[in-house]
């Protein structure tokens, strides 16, 4: 089985899913994080913090970047075409052949619909305040 986890309001501030994710590490399947973020040493930092084992760290603005589409920087803040931001998670979940995805995002779960082969759950975080949007419409912009 390969499962994935988001970081922010779900790795980050979840401990169950930290528990969840350690379970499918040691059970011998292969186990995902994606998340927006560049893979950095605070990324990295984090991770080790909860002391996370994982096989593969995947980035939406590395998957832009490497599909040649555009992400701008603004304070700080990755920034691209909502489009091309909101569905990255499902082409990425697809390229890996992801059977489960666990995220906190209202916003990607629509880009996997019932043909799409990774199931995602939407994990509802009480401890989150507000999700921030970092798409803009680059294209018209």
């Amino acid at each position: 089985m390969r499962v994935a986890f988001d970081v922010h309001g779900v790795l980050d501030s979840l401990d169950y899913f930290r528990k969840l994710l350690r379970g499918h590490y040691l059970a011998g399947d292969e186990v995902f994080i994606i998340s927006g973020q560049k893979f950095d040493e605070n990324v990295a930092a984090g991770l080790a913090k909860h002391n996370l084992t994982y096989h593969r760290y995947v980035s939406i603005v590395e998957w832009l970047d490497k599909a040649g589409l555009p992400v701008e920087w603004k304070d700080g803040l990755p920034i691209a075409p909502a489009f091309d931001w909101d569905t990255a998670k499902a082409e990425i979940c697809e390229h890996y052949d992801i059977d489960i995805m666990f995220d906190d995002s209202p916003v990607y779960g629509k880009f996997f619909g019932e043909d799409h082969p990774t199931l995602y759950v939407q994990i509802l975080n009480p401890t989150r305040k507000k999700y921030i949007v970092r798409q803009e419409d680059l294209r018209h912009g």
